[in-house]
């Protein structure tokens, strides 16, 4: 690999710890050392951050739920508190458990939940969950999800396939403490959608 070795005839530098980078098009012999390092360099700064964040005895994600993962997390009249507490707009959607999956489903187009934070750490991420089904019922399934006024994120809950399947939405911000901000979900085609899950995390 170009700048791997000193110079010729010298025993050769250190392999950079963790993976290389991922093998693609893009991915050139002239870069690849330096992008090798600099994911090396990313990663000591994320573990630092993150033993920096378990020292100030503060969650990784201040604001979680996923649909099934315990017993608490599947009482509705929590999941729905839960929610309704950060809401500044609640409009349509609502906890249903069909089919055994719990999540929040809106009623007609334009149906939107708003919610507002202010959280005492940087945030780094925004993960959605969300099912994707099959049938006339899910055809056009779509919501957008706008984090702290960036573009939309469409997110789409239909597939071909004859099951009903959870999947993930991450968006990276970098929103400081105490900062507020929002996260808007609003159906724009279709006729229904079931979010199952929402992680807001540092």
């Amino acid at each position: 690999l170009l700048g791997f070795y000193d110079a010729p005839g010298n025993r050769p530098r250190q392999q950079p710890k963790g993976l290389p980078p991922r093998l693609t098009k893009e991915l050139l012999i002239e870069n690849v050392s330096q992008l090798w390092k600099e994911a090396e360099t990313n990663r000591a700064q994320q573990c630092a951050q993150e033993a920096a964040q378990r020292r100030t005895g503060l969650p990784k994600c201040p604001f979680s739920w996923v649909s099934g993962l315990s017993q608490q997390q599947n009482n509705e009249k929590w999941v729905l508190e839960y929610f309704q507490s950060r809401a500044s707009v609640w409009r349509g959607w609502q906890l249903e458990a069909e089919g055994g999956k719990t999540g929040f489903v809106p009623q007609k187009v334009t149906d939107e939940i708003v919610l507002d934070f202010e959280l005492p750490q940087t945030i780094r991420t925004v993960t959605l969950f969300w099912m994707k089904s099959y049938g006339p019922k899910w055809q056009n399934s779509h919501v957008d999800v706008v984090v702290d006024g960036n573009a939309p994120r469409a997110l789409v809950g239909y597939h071909a396939k004859n099951t009903s399947e959870m999947y993930t939405e991450s968006v990276p911000v970098h929103i400081p403490a105490n900062q507020p901000f929002r996260i808007q979900c609003k159906l724009v085609g279709g006729t229904t959608f079931k979010l199952m899950g929402m992680a807001v995390c540092s």
